[in-house]
């Protein structure tokens, strides 16, 4: 489904509902929206885990402007601050009142610049993985070698020097966010191609439908269901 919010047209998907009954009375579920990391991933990060918490809130997935199955629009409006705008948009449009926003990697400082800039929005964060600071470079460096070692030390230090470096350049960070977009927009093809073939017959003698490759993040996590609330994303680093 897609609605124009703030000049875009914003993909989202709803699982879970709203309103439950109980004996003669329809009572509110809590809404969660979940907000995807990236830039440049989409909401299908949070499927099939978060599938399971339907049956207690309802779930509203939503690809984040220039991500996913949303709009493209201006890359110079690929900011913090749109992005948490456009959050707060499609609440209004959707009428969500006090919705929890599930932000993870830079969903997650989506949502806590959606609760600054629109106090009155949100019933709730839940953040995981957040792409915020304060902290030294030092800091997260040392985190990676007691986890990985000297190797993975070294290889976090010349990817995040770098990525500073990229987000320092107004025209360097642009040029990055449209490499991740143009990324992530073959990712959502296959992954269309892939729900087609599989609902193809298959016929004697053609082998059937081949369907086209997935992210390793999909694939990673198409064999998992989430129990209460998601698991820890190291086992998924430790596989790749």
């Amino acid at each position: 489904m897609r609605v124009t919010v703030n000049g875009v047209r914003l993909y989202f998907d709803v699982e879970g509902c709203g309103l439950e009954a109980l004996d003669t009375q329809m009572i509110a579920r809590p809404t969660l929206v979940l907000l995807h990391g990236g830039p440049g991933a989409d909401h299908s990060f949070f499927k099939p885990e978060f599938s399971a918490m339907a049956e207690a809130a309802q779930l509203v997935y939503l690809d984040l402007r220039g991500s996913g199955r949303s709009d493209h629009g201006d890359p110079g409006m690929w900011t913090w601050e749109q992005w948490a705008d456009d959050v707060a948009g499609l609440c209004r449009v959707l009428d969500i009142e006090a919705p929890v926003l599930v932000g993870t990697s830079c969903g997650g400082r989506v949502a806590v610049t959606c609760a600054v800039r629109h106090p009155d929005l949100p019933g709730g964060l839940a953040l995981d993985s957040t792409l915020f600071g304060p902290g030294s470079l030092e800091d997260s460096l040392e985190v990676f070698e007691r986890r990985g070692g000297t190797a993975a030390r070294e290889a976090a230090a010349r990817f995040i020097r770098r990525m500073r470096a990229i987000m320092r350049s107004p025209a360097a960070r642009e040029a990055a966010l449209v490499a991740a977009h143009a990324a992530d927009t073959r990712l959502v093809l296959a992954q269309d191609a892939a729900v087609a073939g599989a609902a193809q017959p298959r016929t004697e003698g053609s082998g059937g439908i081949r369907p086209l490759g997935i992210s390793p993040l999909t694939s990673a996590f198409s064999g998992s269901r989430l129990a209460a609330a998601p698991r820890d994303q190291s086992s998924w680093f430790r596989r790749c």
